[in-house]
Formats: structure tokens, sequence, C-alpha cells
């Protein structure tokens, strides 16, 4: 059993992260990636959740699902955005198998601050995540004799390796999904 590539980075600083989505594979691998880092997560499990918990605490960003049930991702994230406080700037990133560019233009409509595809890559989330902060937080460390190139290779390609034959199942079928 291979762990998330995560030891291969490093955060500056602690977040406190909400992560919003309805698939337990996909909180536990956000979970995983996160406080391995050191950060503070908070999950829930749909849009309504999303919207309760950022007016209940402040968070230096929001990963959010954009289809989830009972409220969707951007439906959460405008009203967030219709948020009279300073929480309606809380950076939000919006997380998706749907990669079709009127649905991705609609994420950012709705107000999200950057889009990343599912499945979650180690590197591409703290590179959205540092971006969307505009702060570099989290840093690619050096191992010994291997090569930043030769991380990022390893990084992406053990995004997450469980014993579980039904995670491997339904991580392979998120990545042929175009």
């Amino acid at each position: 059993m291979t762990q998330v590539a995560v030891q291969n980075f490093q955060a500056k600083r602690v977040l406190s992260v909400l992560v919003a989505d309805d698939s337990p594979i996909i909180q536990t691998i956000l979970l995983r990636i996160l406080t391995n880092l050191g950060h503070k997560v908070v999950m829930v499990g749909n849009g309504l959740e999303a919207v309760g918990a950022v007016r209940s605490k402040d968070f230096d960003v929001v990963v959010m699902d954009m289809h989830m049930p009972e409220m969707d991702g951007a439906t959460a994230t405008r009203s967030i955005r219709g948020t009279p406080t300073d929480i309606a700037f809380t950076p939000i990133i919006a997380c998706s198998v749907d990669n079709e560019r009127d649905h991705v233009e609609s994420f950012f409509e709705a107000g999200v601050n950057a889009y990343m595809e599912k499945p979650i890559d180690t590197e591409v989330l703290l590179q959205t995540i540092d971006e969307v902060l505009d702060e570099k937080i989290h840093e690619l460390i050096m191992d010994g004799d291997r090569t930043a190139n030769a991380l990022r290779q390893e990084t992406s390609d053990s995004l997450v390796d469980e014993s579980d034959g039904d995670i491997d199942a339904f991580l392979d079928t998120l990545k042929s999904i175009e």
C-alpha cells in the first residue's frame, strides 16, 4: 500500500480548509492530503452544509464539489458570495469531473476563484490553493538524489493507492471520465 505522495511537499503555514463533497472517497483523499500537511480540515457533504459552515467559521479556502445533493456547489457559491460580510470573499475552488467548457464557465459565473478537475492530483490541488490565496504556501521538497521532476511524476502517478479494490476501481473510473 502506497500513501498519498504528500510527503514530497511541506506547508509554510497551517490553513483552515472546508471540503464540501458528497463522496466519502474524495473526502478521504482530500482529508489525507491536507491533514498530512498539517492543515485543519472540516468536511461537509452538501452545499447547504457548506454555506452553514462558512457562515459559522472562518476558512482560508473552500474546496467545493459542483455536483452535490440538496444544494449544488454553484448555488452554494452564489449564496456565500451574497453574504454581506467578509466571508463573501473566501476563496472557493470548484472541484468536479465535469470539464465541459460551458459548465466550467458557469462555475466561474457563480463566483468560484478556480477550477480543478477530478481525480484529485496532489500537486495541482496544492498549486491551486496557493494561486487562489496568492501566496506560496506549499513547497516541493527534495529527498536525497531525486530531482524535482521525478518527484512531480511520482506525485502524479500515485494519487492514491488503496488496498481496497473497490476504491481502486472507483479511482480508475474517475480517471477515465473525460
